[in-house]
């Protein structure tokens, strides 16, 4: 992946992202965008169901971050 966010990085291991979001879609679209621009392999992106969104609270996001090489 080519990205100018990247030209100052010596290395980086590849990875994917997941999200997860409570009634945010407009969040969870911003931080994808973002970890595309990273060169993320991957990322997706779900909404959370009503059990965890009661302790997460409205506008929660969640970001799981998985390295490729381990």
């Amino acid at each position: 992946c080519k990205s100018d966010t990247l030209t100052n990085l010596v290395f980086i291991d590849p990875f994917r992202v997941g999200l997860a979001h409570v009634n945010a879609p407009e969040i969870s679209k911003k931080a994808k965008a973002v970890f595309k621009n990273l060169c993320a392999d991957k990322v997706i992106s779900t909404e959370i169901g009503p059990a965890l969104a009661v302790h997460a609270g409205q506008g929660a996001l969640v970001i799981a971050v998985q390295n490729l090489y381990d």
